[in-house]
């Protein structure tokens, strides 16, 4: 009995654990140019491999369901522009392999540098006055034919989920042309959509669970013999 619960402690305590230390946060892009909030232009998502201290890969991805959705070329904004914590800067930021069209994207950078001071109205003016430190540019067409972009940030020194961090209401400003055909910016709210284990995340969590049965079973089957 005494081994069971010990077992049966050790498998509980690895499906408790596993499925929220990994996780994928997702943000969904639903505020508009005025600030009018509870729609959905389409979501930003930071994953990060498990093991991995150094890199967080970002998918802007446009929402599908309505076609006319595109990145933007306007001046006004950028494809997309988001803050981390003080004092951490990318050791490289690079557009990933992934990309449908990674020709008509291109890292912002000042003076060499990656930390510049980027502007997206109106999430980086009047109350708020705080430009965003990273940009993505945009310089395709605009229209609806780019609908994805994914990136690499980078830094060696170790990043985490948690240094993208709000500035300091919105998250993720995305220059966008939408179905009626109209440009905007648009943003994350502070609050991510969801919060997605990976799949190792749930293979551990449920061959947790099938050991707990198998366990089970057998203490079940050694108490009839």
């Amino acid at each position: 009995m005494k081994r069971f619960l010990l077992a049966f402690a050790i498998l509980a305590g690895l499906a408790a654990t596993t499925v929220p230390a990994s996780a994928d946060l997702v943000y969904t892009l639903n505020v508009d140019s005025d600030l009018s909030t509870g729609h959905d232009f389409g979501s930003v998502t930071l994953h990060q491999d498990s093991g991995n201290t150094t890199t967080v890969t970002v998918t802007v991805q446009l929402n599908l369901v309505n076609l006319g959705i595109g990145f933007a070329n306007t001046g006004a904004g950028y494809a997309v522009a988001w803050d981390l914590t003080s004092g951490v800067v990318p050791t490289s930021i690079g557009i990933n392999a992934a990309t449908p069209n990674p020709g008509v994207f291109t890292v912002a950078t000042t003076g060499g540098n990656f930390l510049g001071s980027y502007t997206a109205s109106p999430f980086t003016s009047g109350a708020n006055g705080n430009p965003f430190n990273y940009a993505i540019d945009y310089t395709g067409a605009t229209g609806p034919s780019n609908n994805q972009l994914i990136f690499d940030v980078t830094r060696t020194a170790g990043l985490a989920l948690s240094n993208f961090i709000g500035n300091p209401s919105y998250f993720f400003a995305v220059d966008i042309i939408t179905s009626t055909g109209a440009t905007r910016n648009v943003a994350a709210g502070l609050v991510p959509t969801t919060q997605i284990p990976e799949p190792r995340a749930w293979a551990l969590f449920f061959a947790g669970l099938i050991g707990l049965a198998v366990l089970q079973r057998r203490r079940q089957s050694a108490k009839a013999a």
